[in-house]
């Protein structure tokens, strides 16, 4: 498949297999513009960004995989991450999702232990690509997953997992409470979301808290417990509008030692 970016009325024509790893894609870049009097950074960086959209738009990124990337962090659904990758598995295990436009799954890893639940993650973008191979992408988190019969797979250097979706709706026992206060909470933070969610979950709403870790951790592990984590982010939220309520208040300071 032929693909053709323009860069100052320049026409560049570049071929792309089926399989297109990042490797590929980056000589690519190298060969069309090694040949230049000096290497252009400005114009490789303009036909990577123009080639990157160009090969997205090729692959299916609809696919999900069950490729798993263990973490000692929680990704919640909407949140972009940036990664350095540099073990060869992992470093197999994006060049695949990049040649396939499939995605992967970042369980939360503690004490060597893998839990059971973690994030389908999407690849949005690789940032930069070194020569050994390391790499440094962006993901997006999209859905918090359920994960069992994890395996090793020959010839592939990752493992694999079966995954299954978990409602992340609002129970209707704290619903009411929820909604009411992240609407004013995000009211007194001026925060402004993009768009109006027609049906709020409790990720959207963590997303937006800025949690720590810990209860970040929490919330994953209670992930198929809807009262618990309601429960854990109606108290967060509880505490932090009272907080904006106090530093929106007339005449009042408020100072972090």
């Amino acid at each position: 498949m032929f693909f053709k970016v323009v860069h100052y009325r320049k026409i560049y024509k570049f071929e792309v297999k089926n399989y297109f790893t990042i490797s590929d894609f980056w000589m690519l870049i190298r060969k069309k513009t090694e040949k230049l009097p000096t290497f252009n950074y400005k114009l490789a960086f303009t036909l990577s960004k123009q080639l990157k959209q160009l090969v997205m738009k090729m692959k299916n990124i609809q696919t999900k995989s069950v490729g798993l990337f263990p973490l000692p962090m929680v990704i919640l659904p909407k949140e972009t991450i940036r990664l350095h990758i540099f073990q060869n598995q992992y470093k197999a295990l994006i060049n695949d999702c990049f040649a396939t436009g499939k995605d992967f799954i970042v369980p939360f890893k503690h004490n060597g232990k893998v839990s059971e639940f973690g994030t389908c993650v999407k690849l949005v973008d690789v940032e930069r690509f070194y020569p050994d191979g390391k790499m440094d992408i962006k993901v997006e988190g999209f859905e918090i997953v359920r994960i069992s019969d994890i395996v090793s797979v020959k010839n592939l250097a990752y493992q694999i997992g079966s995954i299954e979706s978990i409602d992340s709706s609002l129970p209707t026992i704290h619903k009411e409470e929820l909604t009411s206060l992240f609407s004013k909470f995000l009211g007194l933070s001026k925060i402004i979301l993009p768009k109006k969610e027609d049906r709020i979950s409790v990720y959207e709403i963590a997303r937006n808290l800025n949690l720590d870790k810990e209860l970040k951790t929490k919330l994953l592990r209670n992930a198929s417990n809807a009262v618990v984590q309601s429960k854990l982010i109606l108290n967060e939220l509880r505490i932090q509008v009272l907080t904006a309520e106090l530093q929106n208040a007339a005449g009042f300071r408020y100072y972090m030692n």
